[in-house]
């Protein structure tokens, strides 16, 4: 069946700041990487992970990726793997500076990309030309937009990471909406 998520990775903001930005808070549970709606873990060199289990989900829309990425750097991903979509993107104060996406439907080897690129983005390209037909690894552009968000935050959803290995992912849930002050029944 395969992954159909949405992720972002955050580096230089403390956690409950990305959480209150993605107007969400934690409910003291934990659980498995992709079995809640949303849920997170921190990852290496100060990244925190924030995964909900859906692609295209509206943590990982526009408005939301530059609210949260103010001031800070910001990876995401949005995976759909049962029709092979991928898409990567990076944020840096508010901007999107990349964003590169393969979609199966527009053929194997279909690569849009928007901004100035990760320079790994141009050694994946390298290691595919290397390849013959033959090769397993050909036509492989469903992984170049994962293999570029994992370049920098060091994460990957299908990878063996450790913090894929356990039961320690904070479960998140979006703030409650305010009452009004005339709907008193509710």
């Amino acid at each position: 069946m395969g992954y159909a998520i949405s992720w972002l990775a955050c580096r230089g903001l403390a956690f409950e700041s990305v959480v209150a930005r993605l107007g969400l808070r934690t409910n003291g549970r934990q659980s498995d990487f992709a079995r809640e709606m949303i849920s997170s873990h921190a990852l290496d060199d100060g990244w925190i992970l924030v995964v909900a289990n859906r692609c295209n989900h509206a943590i990982v829309k526009a408005p939301s990726l530059a609210a949260v990425a103010e001031g800070c750097e910001l990876v995401a991903c949005n995976i759909e793997e049962h029709v092979m979509y991928a898409s990567a993107e990076y944020w840096r104060d508010g901007r999107r500076l990349w964003r590169i996406e393969h979609a199966s439907e527009e053929g194997d080897d279909h690569l849009a990309v928007e901004g100035t690129p990760p320079d790994s983005l141009e050694q994946r390209l390298a290691e595919l030309r290397q390849t013959t037909p033959d090769d397993d690894e050909s036509g492989d552009f469903f992984d170049i937009p994962l293999d570029c968000a994992m370049a920098l935050a060091g994460f990957r959803h299908d990878s063996n990471h450790p913090v894929r290995q356990h039961d320690s992912f904070q479960v998140l849930e979006p703030l409650p909406s305010p009452r009004k002050w005339w709907a008193f029944w509710r």
